[in-house]
């Protein structure tokens, strides 16, 4: 293997913007286009940055939180380390620079916005080794945080900490997508669940990093191919409608399955759903060393369960290893909780007999940003602590240089030249030039979840602010003439 290739694919290539104009296939130019860091913003900051004007060099502090949760009481954090490595791993090059001052130039001649501040980006180049003078402090990955602590801090020269804003705030989805996940396992207590939602997904980044934020709380079997390869984890199948409308009969359809593989889950909602559960269970009577599942797609889906294992049952397929039910088709987090709670009280363990197969829930269904209410705030400048304080109290930031300390039995929004006492959540994760992680691998999702158990616990303690935090509150407030 190349010593580069995992590099080779992310830097940007020996093109100039005149030449990038020529290309005329839209997918050629996305392509391109993403592979330059300097062109990674947003119109906003980048017209902040230039009009700074003396104090785009100052020092600065951003703080990145979600503000509300799924369940409105915690936050699971992912993809901190991913972005980072996305956009500060690799070096600004000459013609990354030069490559953006020829596109904000075309802006201007076509009278849009091409306000730029080249001289910050060729210092980057001529004085800062390439790499971007800033320092991320972070909570590692699957922490679990309450609604409005920090998860990621960011400091050093004034805008060009906010300058990635909009890639920082695109934790969002891989948190919402580990917090979802969180709150499931928390109700049904042992992972059973098949992942089958690679149709519903934007696209292939999309699946692949929910997976991602899924695997370590043990989601590892997927219907996406790219994902299993990707993420070294298991693909996994079922059978479609159009399978069993393709043969002259369905009883055919379901023969051929099960003559073809010795594991097969088989729909029942083509046709009847009650009716196919009896056919399943025949053919199940009929091929004792195969496993065969019913598949419940619709419907009354606990009452199906429900009919499908009293049915087994009086078959005598008691074994919870080749008698699984998979319930399929779940909306909410609400449809688990009564599937579970009717199958309990009809005298069966939900976690022997019943596999989830689900897709929307898991990786689009309420997935926006607004779900968490992830906000980037500056908190600090060189000369004053600052913050955002709004009328609706939940959007208030935090002053200063925030981090959630852990002592006594409860969590502290502490200001980092504090004394610490016990342990603190953020972490230093990049300064200038420097890392202090390893790139993310694939083993690192298995490795995660003792980091999960412990920050969960510590997510029952009640947060407050520090006296020092609250001192900073109350001076910006008379500072802005609110009190």
């Amino acid at each position: 293997m190349r010593a580069n290739i995992s590099e080779s694919y992310r830097e940007f290539p020996e093109i100039t913007f005149t030449e990038f104009q020529t290309i005329p296939y839209l997918q050629d130019r996305k392509e391109i286009a993403k592979r330059n860091k300097i062109l990674r913003t947003d119109a906003y900051n980048r017209t902040m940055d230039y009009i700074k004007g003396e104090r785009w060099d100052k020092q600065e502090t951003f703080f990145l939180s979600l503000r509300k949760s799924p369940n409105s009481k915690f936050n699971v954090i992912y993809w901190v380390k991913n972005i980072v490595d996305e956009v500060l791993r690799m070096p600004i090059t000459q013609r990354e620079l030069d490559f953006a001052k020829d596109f904000y130039e075309h802006q201007n001649k076509k009278w849009a916005n091409g306000k730029f501040n080249p001289d910050r980006w060729q210092r980057v180049i001529d004085k800062n080794n390439w790499m971007i003078p800033i320092k991320v402090f972070w909570v590692e990955d699957w922490t679990v945080l309450k609604p409005g602590e920090p998860a990621l801090r960011v400091e050093w020269e004034a805008e060009l900490a906010a300058i990635f804003e909009p890639i920082f705030l695109r934790l969002f989805y891989q948190s919402v997508v580990a917090t979802n996940a969180r709150i499931i396992e928390e109700i049904i207590w042992e992972w059973r669940i098949v992942e089958f939602g690679y149709r519903a997904s934007v696209n292939d980044d999309m699946h692949m990093n929910a997976m991602e934020a899924l695997v370590v709380w043990g989601v590892n079997k997927t219907s996406s191919d790219v994902s299993a390869c990707a993420l070294d984890i298991f693909a996994d199948w079922t059978t479609a409608h159009r399978f069993f409308t393709a043969y002259p009969s369905e009883d055919e359809a379901m023969q051929k399955a099960i003559e073809k593989n010795d594991k097969i889950a088989l729909l029942v909602d083509s046709v009847e759903a009650y009716a196919w559960i009896d056919k399943i269970i025949a053919l199940k009577k009929k091929y004792p060393g195969k496993i065969i599942a019913p598949r419940l797609d619709s419907w009354d889906l606990a009452e199906q369960a429900i009919y499908a294992l009293q049915e087994m049952k009086k078959a005598w397929m008691t074994s919870p290893f080749t008698n699984k039910i998979v319930v399929a088709d779940i909306s909410t987090v609400d449809d688990i909780i009564e599937i579970e709670t009717k199958i309990a009280e009809a005298w069966f363990n939900p976690k022997d007999y019943i596999i989830y197969g689900l897709w929307g829930l898991l990786i689009a269904r309420e997935k926006t940003r607004d779900v968490v209410s992830a906000g980037y705030k500056l908190s600090n400048t060189q000369d004053w602590a600052t913050m955002k304080f709004s009328n609706d109290a939940w959007k208030r930031s935090i002053p200063g240089r925030p981090n959630v300390e852990i002592r006594n039995g409860m969590r502290y929004i502490v200001q980092e030249d504090e004394r610490r006492v016990w342990v603190r959540l953020l972490k230093p994760l990049y300064d200038n030039w420097e890392f202090f992680y390893d790139r993310p691998k694939v083993n690192d999702m298995l490795e995660a979840r003792q980091r999960m158990i412990e920050s969960r616990h510590w997510a029952e303690y009640e947060s407050r602010f520090s006296d020092k935090t609250i001192e900073m509150i109350e001076k910006f407030k008379k500072k802005v003439w609110v009190v």
